[in-house]
C-alpha cells in the first residue's frame, strides 16, 4: 500500500477518494439517525432519542443547526448535562457566527437552560439576560416573546433564592402578556403559574392558592379539562394546598391530574410519574405509607424506563422512595436508596450542585436516625457548604440546612456523658 511505503500523496489522495464516493452513505446514515430520533421522541424515550440525534450529529461533517438542537434538548431530557452542554456549546458558536439575531437569542437559551439544569445559575444568568437584551433589540419589550425572555431570567434568578427580584421579573411578564395575547390565553395562565410559584416559595398561601385558580379557571375556558396543562394546574394547586396541610382537597386533586394524564399523555411518560410522585407525596404525609410506598415504586419504574436509571429525576425518585422507607424505621432500605441516588447525582449533575446537597442532607438524616452521628455531621456540613457556594447563605434551603447541623449538635452535646 501506499501508506507503508511513505507515498503520503498519493495515499491522502486515495483517502480522499474514498471518503468523497462515501459521502453520501454517510449522510444517508446521519438523516436516518435523526428520523429514528424523531420516532424515539415521539414514542417518549428520551435516551434513545438522545443517542440517536447525537449519532447524527457525530455523522454529519457540519451538523446543522436544528440537529445541535435536538442533539441538546434530548441529552438534556436524557439527563446527560455533559453530552448537552458539548451541543449546546456548538450550538451557540455556530449561532455567533450567523448574522441572525433570533436564532442567537434561540441558542442562548437553549444552552442556558442546560447550565441551569448543571446548576450553574450565574453563568446562566448571563446568557438568559444576553438573550433578553437581543429580544429587547429585535422584538421590543411588548412582545410575548420578550415575556418569555423575562420568564427564563426570573426561573434562574428564583433558583438562586432572589425572590423578590424573580417575582418582579414574573409581573413584568404577565403585564406584557395581558397586553398582547390577553388575559384568555393559555400563555398568560402559564405566566400566572410562574408567579405562583415564587409566591409560594416566600410562603404567602393565599395569594397564591389565588394565583393557581385563576390559572385553572382559564385554562377551563380555553384548552378544557381533557388537556395535559389542565392537569399541572391541578397539580400546582394540589401542592399549595398540601403545603397547608388540606391533605383531603389536594389528594383530590392530585387524583383528577393523575386521572386527565392518564387519557392524554398516557402512564409510560415522565410527566405521569411525576404525578404519581406527587400523590404518593400527600398520601404518605397522611401517614398512609403502604399505599404511598406503592406509588413511588410505581412512578420509579415508569422512571427507569422512560428517563433511565441514569438520570437525576430517577434519583429524585430514588430519594422519595427512601424517604417513605425511612419513615417506617426501615433504614437499611432507605440507606441504600438515599446512597445510590448519591452516586447517580454525582455522576451526572456533579458535587457542587445543589440537589447533590439534597442527597447529602437526606442520607445525613437518616444516619443521625441510626445514632451514626459523626458520619451524619460530615455529612451535614458538606452538603451546608455546597449550598452556600451555589445558593447563598440566605438562601431557605442553606438556612434549613444549618438548622439540620445545629439541631445535630445539640443533640449529640446533649447525649454526651458529662
Amino acid at each position: 500500500m501506499a501508506l507503508e511505503k511513505g507515498d503520503y500523496s498519493i495515499a491522502d489522495d486515495l483517502f480522499a477518494e474514498i471518503e468523497e464516493r462515501r459521502r453520501p452513505e454517510v449522510e444517508e446514515a446521519a438523516r436516518a439517525a435523526f428520523g429514528r430520533g424523531e420516532i424515539a421522541e415521539a414514542e417518549v424515550r428520551w435516551a434513545d432519542a438522545a443517542e440517536h440525534y447525537a449519532r447524527a450529529v457525530d455523522l454529519e461533517e457540519k451538523p446543522g443547526f436544528q440537529n445541535l438542537q435536538k442533539a441538546r434538548e434530548f441529552a438534556w431530557r436524557a439527563g446527560q448535562y455533559d453530552a448537552a452542554s458539548r451541543f449546546g456549546t456548538a450550538l451557540l458558536k455556530q449561532a455567533r457566527k450567523l448574522d441572525e439575531p433570533e436564532k442567537l437569542a434561540e441558542a442562548l437559551n437553549e444552552h442556558a437552560i442546560t447550565l441551569d439544569a448543571q446548576g450553574r445559575y450565574k453563568d446562566a444568568e448571563g446568557l438568559f439576560r444576553e438573550a433578553l437584551e437581543i429580544g429587547k433589540a429585535t422584538i421590543g419589550t411588548q412582545h410575548p416573546g420578550y415575556a418569555t425572555h423575562l420568564n427564563n431570567l426570573a426561573l434562574v434568578v428564583e433558583a438562586q433564592g432572589r425572590y423578590d427580584e424573580a417575582e418582579g421579573l414574573y409581573r413584568e411578564a404577565l403585564e406584557i402578556a395581558k397586553t398582547t395575547i390577553g388575559e384568555l390565553h393559555p400563555d398568560f395562565a402559564a405566566h400566572l403559574n410562574n408567579l405562583a410559584g415564587v409566591v409560594q416559595a416566600q410562603g404567602r398561601y393565599d395569594e397564591v392558592e389565588g394565583l393557581y385558580r385563576e390559572a385553572l379557571e382559564i385554562d377551563r375556558a380555553t384548552i378544557g379539562t381533557q388537556h395535559p396543562d389542565f392537569a399541572t394546574d391541578l397539580n400546582n394547586l394540589a401542592g399549595v394546598l398540601q403545603a397547608q396541610g388540606r391533605y383531603d382537597e389536594a389528594e383530590g386533586l392530585y387524583r383528577e391530574a393523575l386521572e386527565i394524564g392518564k387519557a392524554t399523555i398516557g402512564a409510560q411518560h415522565p410527566d405521569y410519574a411525576t404525578r404519581l410522585n406527587n400523590l404518593a407525596g400527600v398520601v404518605q404525609a397522611q401517614g398512609r405509607y403502604d399505599e404511598a410506598e406503592g406509588l413511588f415504586r410505581e412512578a420509579l419504574e415508569i422512571g427507569k424506563a422512560t428517563i433511565g436509571a441514569q438520570h437525576p429525576g430517577y434519583a429524585t425518585r430514588l430519594n422519595n422512595l427512601a424517604g417513605v422507607l425511612q419513615a417506617q424505621g426501615r433504614y437499611d432500605e432507605a440507606e441504600g436508596l438515599y446512597r445510590e441516588a448519591l452516586e447517580i447525582d454525582k455522576a451526572t449533575i456533579g458535587t457542587q450542585h445543589p440537589n447533590y446537597a439534597t442527597d447529602l442532607n437526606n442520607l445525613a438524616g437518616v444516619l443521625q436516625a441510626q445514632g451514626r452521628y459523626d458520619e451524619a455531621e460530615g455529612l451535614f456540613r458538606e452538603a451546608l457548604e455546597i449550598r452556600e457556594n451555589t445558593l447563598g447563605a440566605d438562601h431557605p434551603n442553606t438556612v434549613r440546612g444549618q438548622e439540620n447541623l445545629d439541631a445535630l449538635l445539640a443533640k449529640m452535646a446533649k447525649d454526651e456523658p458529662e
